[in-house]
């Protein structure tokens, strides 16, 4: 029982310090408004964020590569633009937005996996790196490693015990 539970616990310590696809916005709330897939395999999504009453809502643009590339925010809006679409044709993906359509090649998508374009209220803030860790990532991390650690234990206790 407590090699099982053992084996729980790893596993949800590693999956606390898994990254989300997002750099800004919330996953959980997103809701997915359309996507397009290119001939390289890669999978364009977009999303529309709803926080409640309190907040506009966001978009995010994620790309995800391939078989072993996980799914990241490309871009973000918050309030405006408003995105509305993506669509894909060849090897360029377009993105539809109030204000513009915007194409981007292949290779412009993978350079925004490492810079999305960040938009506050209409105004393009740049294409900055991904977010740096902050006070909530560190304790997520505390946690996960104090749950890796009390796992390794029950584990290793499991394993003596049984001998």
């Amino acid at each position: 029982m407590r090699m099982l539970m053992g084996c729980c616990l790893l596993a949800f310590s590693v999956w606390l310090v898994l990254p989300n696809r997002n750099v800004y916005g919330n996953p959980s709330i997103e809701d997915q408004l359309s996507s397009c897939n290119l001939p390289s395999g890669a999978v364009v999504r977009l999303y529309k964020g709803n926080g409640g009453a309190t907040t506009s809502y966001w978009y995010s643009l994620t790309h995800e590569g391939g078989l072993f590339e996980r799914e990241k925010q490309i871009a973000f809006a918050y309030s405006s633009p408003v995105f509305t679409a993506v669509a894909c044709n060849g090897d360029e993906m377009t993105l539809s937005s109030s204000a513009s359509d915007e194409s981007f090649t292949a290779a412009q998508l993978g350079d925004l996996r490492q810079h999305p374009k960040i938009y506050w209220k209409e105004k393009l803030e740049g294409t900055g790196p991904q977010k740096s860790p902050d006070l909530m990532d560190a304790i997520q991390f505390i946690g996960a490693a104090a749950l890796f650690v009390a796992a390794i234990f029950l584990i290793k206790q499991g394993v003596w015990r049984n001998r």
